[in-house]
């Protein structure tokens, strides 16, 4: 996850993205948080600990991008468990390896 404090454009974030071909599809951040002001500690270092332990389940407005997209969309409370269901249900997880398996051994 990334966070940003501001404001943030989503296409414009997708264009500075595809304009840096080295950095590859899988350095994108999956969620981008955007705050009014990042949390800061005693010594004025961005509290990044507060802001891992909060995650995408903050008040504050949070984009994320989908598996296979290239394009972000806003984090929803409705649907926030979406884009992490299978960590939340093992189960789930399972299923989907055994329904796409490897190479045979």
């Amino acid at each position: 996850m990334a966070a940003v404090a501001g404001t943030f454009d989503p296409t414009a974030f997708t264009q500075f993205l595809a304009a840096r071909p080295g950095l590859g599809t899988k350095m994108a951040p999956g969620f981008v948080r955007v705050l009014e002001r990042m949390p800061v500690t005693a010594t004025n270092e961005i509290h990044r600990a507060l802001l891992r332990r909060e995650g995408y389940g903050c008040t504050d407005p949070v984009w994320w991008r989908p598996p296979g997209e290239t394009s972000y969309r806003r984090l929803a409370t409705e649907n926030a468990e979406g884009p992490l269901a299978f960590a939340k249900d093992p189960s789930s997880m399972c299923a989907a390896r055994d329904s796409n398996p490897g190479p045979a051994d």
